[in-house]
């Protein structure tokens, strides 16, 4: 665990080459916190972006504190450590969410566009979704798996097809 004394750290998670969240921790801010609280893997990557001034609290260190503190007082600790990073992984379901109902919205509007029988040849597709989105391409590219995979696209060969427009429509109004 890092306690910033002064500098700026970027916090920050990365999906390919996009930046999937992040977040600035300044001076007095702590970085790697929860790793030592409930013992699980950081999620998220921390870079300095000014120079930093940094203490180190070491995983023995802390366990050594944390020893002399009132056994209620670790739990909570846990506690609050499970529901942040169970809150962390919720908006993340929702920003997939989010991403496939954009998704399916675009499609619905090439198909009128474009033409309902419009055949989409997948990296031009993605491409274009990331461009208009914003989103990262491996987010959109698990996201049209996801769409294949349940019948609502249809792909051979490269090549993307809506298989029933009206379902993808329905669909649209439950995402």
């Amino acid at each position: 665990m890092f306690i910033v004394n002064t500098g700026t750290v970027k916090i920050y998670r990365k999906d390919g080459e996009h930046i999937t969240f992040s977040d600035v921790v300044k001076s007095g801010g702590v970085v790697g916190a929860l790793s030592l609280i409930d013992g699980l893997p950081r999620n998220f990557t921390a870079e300095c972006e000014t120079e930093v001034v940094a203490t180190v609290i070491s995983a023995e260190d802390f366990d050594v504190v944390n020893k002399e503190i009132s056994p209620w007082i670790q739990a909570l600790s846990r506690s609050l450590a499970h529901r942040l990073r169970a809150s962390v992984n919720k908006v993340e379901r929702n920003v997939d969410s989010f991403l496939r109902s954009s998704i399916i919205s675009l499609l619905i509007y090439y198909a009128y566009s474009k033409g309902v029988e419009y055949a989409y040849v997948r990296e031009e597709l993605l491409k274009e979704l990331e461009e208009v989105l914003r989103a990262p391409y491996t987010k959109i590219n698990e996201q049209l798996d996801h769409l294949v995979s349940l019948g609502y696209l249809v792909e051979k060969k490269g090549v993307v097809l809506i298989k029933d427009l009206g379902v993808l429509e329905q669909l649209s109004q439950t995402v």
